[in-house]
């Protein structure tokens, strides 16, 4: 029969590739300039936080970063 997760044995890989069409958040002048922005991104499985690089000024950023965790 089918085991627990908890039970499984196996790693999960994660593969950040990329976003599009991110939204400027980073504003001069009091938002009169629209600027671009940093992206990162955070990403949290059984209590561990992974964090990617950052991209400088980029709303179109890939990483190609890959990500592993083994069983608890």
């Amino acid at each position: 029969g089918a085991q627990p997760w908890g039970r499984r044995r196996g790693i999960l890989r994660i593969h950040l590739v990329e976003a599009q069409n991110l939204i400027a958040k980073d504003n001069f002048m009091g938002g009169m300039v629209k600027g671009k922005s940093d992206p990162y991104v955070k990403i949290r499985v059984a209590g561990i936080t992974f964090r990617s690089h950052t991209i400088k000024e980029n709303l179109n950023p890939i990483w190609n970063e890959l990500y592993e965790v083994s069983p608890l």
